[in-house]
């Protein structure tokens, strides 16, 4: 007879915790852990972190040295005219200098934004000639016979109005007015004495550069037409046909030598203006050297012979002692 014996719980392998082990032993109870648990990433390893921004390193500021030294020598030259004797006489003559000071100061103005404007203009290929005062810009016009004119109305020596009259006098070339006057009495008689433009100041280069575009387009339709026509020079006596390549006095032809022809033909298409000596030897021989102006002498004096053979006929060809020569309208 077999009997079977029923463990008590607990016994076997698997104690509670606290409790004695066989022999006295006691398994301590695991206390709970406080500190957090670490958190793992699960980014895949093919992601990569994304790159911070690099600043831009910020370009130094740069300063246009001529165009400082420019302005701060006008400015100069700007403070020294409103302390100088003029403004004394302004004192005199008009019992207060306010007047005389806010026109110096206009034309302060005017010359800091001319400078500004000048250092600033790309000048297209165009070529230019300047001219300081009325009476050598009237000298200049007439020497070299520009295709347009820009003429300021404050002049040192003169009114630029009257050097629109003396130059409307011998040419119809195109003058634009560049003015700090905004007056409309100004514009009027400007634009009556005979200027084709008139730009008040401030004023961008683009609108210049505009208006010029829009006077070579005029001019070119002007000249067309005017090579159309006047394909035949007559002054008085004097016939030129510039198809042919001949000369006619008083109905009978005449001989000429290239270059005198070359000489006679640049006069008659500048009748009226006075050419130096150095613009009449750039256009026939390309240079301006001493030899050449002895030469020019010389065929303008065979030349004058051959239009002029006695006292009593008519002088066709005016001298300008020291300066050049001008061919004379005969009515």
């Amino acid at each position: 007879m077999t009997s079977s014996t029923r463990q008590p719980r607990g016994s076997g392998s698997r104690r509670r915790a606290g409790r004695p082990a066989p022999g006295g032993a006691a398994y301590p109870a695991p206390r709970p852990s406080r500190q957090p648990m670490p958190r793992q990433s699960y980014r895949p390893a093919s992601a990569k972190r994304p790159a911070k921004p690099q600043r831009r390193a910020r370009k130094p500021h740069t300063i246009d040295m001529p165009t400082m030294c420019a302005t701060l020598l006008l400015l100069l030259v700007g403070l020294i005219a409103l302390f100088s004797a003029s403004y004394s006489n302004a004192l005199y003559t008009q019992g207060s200098a306010t007047y005389f000071i806010a026109r110096q100061l206009k034309w302060a103005a005017g010359g800091l934004i001319a400078m500004f404007l000048l250092s600033k203009w790309d000048y297209h290929d165009y070529k230019y000639l300047t001219a300081e005062n009325g009476n050598s810009a009237i000298l200049e016009a007439s020497s070299h016979n520009p295709d347009i004119v820009l003429l300021d109305l404050g002049l040192p020596d003169m009114e630029g109005v009257d050097v629109i009259k003396n130059i409307r006098t011998w040419s119809n070339m195109p003058i634009i007015v560049i003015s700090a006057r905004s007056e409309d009495a100004d514009k009027i008689e400007a634009l009556d004495a005979g200027a084709d433009d008139y730009i008040t100041k401030p004023f961008s280069v683009e609108e210049l550069l505009a208006r010029i575009r829009v006077t070579q387009r005029r001019l070119a339709i002007i000249q067309s037409d005017e090579n159309q026509e006047s394909s035949v020079f007559i002054n008085g006596q004097l016939k030129i046909d510039y198809t042919a390549g001949c000369t006619y006095l008083n109905g009978v032809e005449l001989h000429l030598t290239p270059i005198e022809y070359k000489l006679l033909c640049l006069l008659s298409r500048n009748v009226g203006k006075v050419l130096t000596h150095t613009y009449i030897t750039q256009q026939i021989w390309g240079s301006s050297l001493e030899n050449d102006i002895a030469s020019l002498r010389v065929f303008m004096a065979t030349l004058r012979k051959k239009l002029e053979v006695s006292q009593n006929d008519i002088q066709y060809i005016q001298t300008h002692i020291g300066i050049g020569y001008r061919m004379l309208k005969i009515e």
